[in-house]
């Protein structure tokens, strides 16, 4: 009982410096967030639905979003069927790039790219979802993968792919 007691208080200093801690902390993010104008994130690309991409092709989706918040204080990453990509394809084939922030016209922008080295026709059930997290919320969207179609013709996904890249190579520059 005596070994417990001793336990008890020799964590508690401990334990009470940890819980300041926390507490300034805690006290120092909401200062923070007091004194900007914080919105949760907003995903600019892609938009939700399919991505055309041809089987045994190397392909790159980037995810672009307005953070609403401080770089240091967002997270952007890939799921793939709500799992982690690097859990679902430990051998690397489907991987996320490096977080990329950068501003255009004093807009900030966080962006985060998906590759695949090369494509395979399981990844055409597959449903790839871009998050972005802050402390005032969350946004996700969720793409597919549609295969091109081989005759030439454009189909409506592609062309919306094709805009989404001008916009995004326009962005850039």
């Amino acid at each position: 009982m005596q070994q417990q007691r001793g336990a008890s208080a020799a964590a508690g200093p401990g334990t009470m410096r940890l819980v300041v801690t926390v507490a300034l902390w805690g006290t120092l993010c909401l200062l923070l967030v007091e004194s900007r104008t914080v919105r949760p994130p907003k995903i600019k690309a892609p938009k939700p639905g399919l991505i055309q991409a041809t089987p045994g092709t190397s392909l790159t989706v980037s995810c672009t979003a307005d953070p609403g918040f401080p770089d240091d204080f967002v997270v952007i990453y890939w799921l793939v069927n709500s799992t982690f990509i690097e859990t679902a394809f430990p051998k690397g084939r489907v991987k996320e790039g490096e977080e990329k922030t950068y501003t255009i016209n004093n807009e900030a922008f966080i962006q985060r790219n998906l590759t695949f080295s090369p494509t395979h026709n399981k990844d055409f059930k597959n449903i790839f979802t871009c998050v972005v997290n802050n402390a005032a919320g969350l946004a996700k969207v969720d793409i597919r993968l549609s295969k091109k179609s081989r005759k030439g013709k454009k189909s409506a996904g592609q062309s919306r792919k094709l805009k989404i890249n001008d916009i995004m190579r326009r962005n850039m520059i």
